[in-house]
């Protein structure tokens, strides 16, 4: 698995946001491995447009210093971006694929190496 080439522990729960996308197939992915599944949706109603800034700190001190983050990232989004950083202030382990768009039926996916991956806003670049 990509977690284990990663050098990552055996995951014993998985933390999820809950967006649309990679973050309900992280919640499937966990049911169909019986590991046990926290959803952390955004507070968007109580919090506004911050909620998934804040939903993203507190996925990462959940996790706590023994924890890790699979990012599936695009390059572009910038929640998932935040996270990582989240990931990297909080010193957990992280493991970040970057997709690309391979033939129209299907992606194309590498492992960013962390030295590769932008841990401040000024280091955000789009790669080719």
């Amino acid at each position: 698995s990509v977690a284990r080439a990663a050098g990552f522990p055996r995951i014993t729960t998985v933390i999820s946001g809950c967006a649309p996308g990679v973050d309900w197939l992280a919640i499937n992915w966990a049911g169909e491995q019986d590991l046990p599944c926290v959803r952390m949706p955004a507070r968007w109603r109580e919090l506004g447009r911050g909620a998934g800034l804040v939903r993203n700190e507190e996925m990462a001190v959940r996790a706590g210093t023994d924890g890790g983050l699979i990012a599936v990232w695009d390059g572009e989004s910038g929640g998932t971006l935040h996270m990582i950083r989240m990931a990297f202030k909080w010193r957990l382990m992280v493991v970040a694929l970057k997709l690309w768009r391979s033939t129209p039926s299907g992606w194309e996916a590498a492992i960013l190496p962390v030295s590769r991956l932008p841990r401040s806003p000024t280091q955000h670049h789009h790669e080719s």
